[in-house]
């Protein structure tokens, strides 16, 4: 994996936030670490990322999804929602922002195995549709 591979985590529990960023560290992955919406919002307006992983339930401000919505209106990041909700929730949830498109989802319990192939595969998929500046500014 690239050091320049650059993933945003937004997650706002500390602890399973450190535990994923460990393993996508350990794993070759530049992790970026913020902990609400808003501030997932802000710090893709100063850098650009290569995917997007990011909780749905984000406590207070702004959930995940929402956030996702704001993000994608100015950059094509891929995004991978984190989540303990059920599938049905979920899909509605996306379905709802119009991003069902634009995401894909993996539950909170899924292996890092499970969520580096995923990563893989939306990163492959975004650069064979937009070539290697996928997620810059639109």
């Amino acid at each position: 994996m690239s050091d320049t591979f650059h993933v945003l985590l937004v997650e706002d529990e500390a602890l399973p936030a450190l535990d994923r960023r460990r393993t996508l560290e350990l794993s070759g992955y530049n992790v970026t670490l913020v902990h609400s919406g808003e501030a997932a919002i802000e710090i893709t307006r100063q850098q650009n990322f290569d995917v997007i992983l990011m909780d749905i339930q984000l406590g207070t401000g702004i959930d995940g999804v929402t956030a996702a919505g704001r993000i994608l209106q100015h950059h094509s990041f891929p995004v991978i929602f984190l989540t303990s909700l059920s599938p049905v929730d979920v899909l509605f949830r996306i379905e709802r922002a119009r991003l069902s498109r634009k995401s894909r989802y993996l539950p909170k319990s899924s292996t890092p195995t499970e969520v580096i192939r995923m990563i893989t595969q939306v990163t492959a998929a975004a650069v064979e549709q937009t070539g290697p500046a996928a997620g810059k500014a639109v």
